[in-house]
């Protein structure tokens, strides 16, 4: 075979520094800021090398997933690319039956999220597509109610990147199922993509992630202790504009909530048949938050 295959690209600069150009050129990511910043632990880029160049790319992302008050450990896949001179080789093909050998017998589970162009490949894996469920309820904005105000962090000061943390770490008491222990990851959003979308509800002592959008707060994630009030929270969060709360994650509670099948053929979950299934138990959405 004419390409080496790395399994710590992570720790090599030279071999990172490929890495990232593929994944610029693929996806528009670059990991290089993430890792200097002391994250990607758990991020374990499989990867073919011609010539020290990375030409294509298969991630196993190792995660914790509280369910049913249960760890449960599962991976993720991602990052799943080839350089388009490349292509048409078997290349992933290769890549992710050196995953599955690796990795089938020492998880619970193994999932991945897929975009339309190949929904037809996973299949071939024993991978079986799964639907998610998202949840949305009305929010009637009420200017007296707002008693707590949110402030926003910056994760580039010491002091808020320490107080997300220590939110963070006790968990998301309002959501069915959670991956914990995953700090990297809420990094690699935090860091970057949602930067600006980071609040802290002092009273409720709570960090809420967030994005509003038109007259829609999408509400990402919440990081509190149990006996919090998630409707102060919300009231926290919200402006006048906003009249719909739409949940990126699956609500414990969601009886004034309307649910709707996901159709997005673009993020499309497969889950490996044969290891545990927990999307075949209910109506569920796993966090946006946590994709890789």
């Amino acid at each position: 075979m004419k390409y080496n295959l790395e399994k710590h690209v992570m720790e090599n600069p030279d071999l990172r520094q490929s890495y990232n150009k593929l994944a610029e050129q693929t996806f528009g990511l670059n990991f290089e800021k993430w890792y200097q910043d002391g994250y990607g632990k758990s991020h374990i880029p499989y990867t073919l090398f011609e010539q020290g160049k990375a030409v294509s790319n298969v991630s196993v992302n190792l995660m914790k997933v509280l369910w049913q008050e249960k760890v449960h450990h599962y991976i993720q896949l991602g990052t799943v690319m080839t350089d388009s001179k490349y292509r048409k080789q078997g290349l992933s093909r290769m890549l992710l039956e050196e995953v599955l050998h690796d990795w089938k017998d020492k998880v619970d589970g193994i999932f991945l999220f897929a975009n339309d162009s190949v929904l037809d490949f996973y299949p071939k894996f024993g991978f079986k597509r799964m639907e998610q469920y998202q949840y949305q309820r009305k929010m009637q904005y009420n200017e007296q109610k707002k008693k707590q105000m949110a402030v926003k962090l910056d994760v580039d000061k010491k002091e808020d990147l320490a107080l997300l943390r220590k939110c963070y770490e006790k968990g998301n008491p309002f959501s069915k199922l959670q991956v914990i222990q995953g700090f990297d990851l809420l990094m690699f959003y935090c860091g970057s993509f949602l930067k600006d979308c980071i609040y802290y509800v002092k009273e409720q002592e709570a960090v809420v992630i967030a994005e509003q959008e038109d007259n829609t707060l999408y509400l990402l994630d919440v990081f509190c202790e149990k006996n919090k009030d998630l409707q102060e929270i919300l009231t926290a969060i919200t402006t006048e504009k906003t009249n719909e709360i739409v949940f990126k994650f699956t609500p414990i509670k969601y009886h004034d909530c309307e649910v709707a099948r996901v159709e997005d053929d673009n993020d499309a979950l497969f889950v490996l048949e044969g290891k545990e299934n927990i999307f075949s138990e209910e109506n569920l959405m796993f966090p946006e938050i946590a994709h890789t």
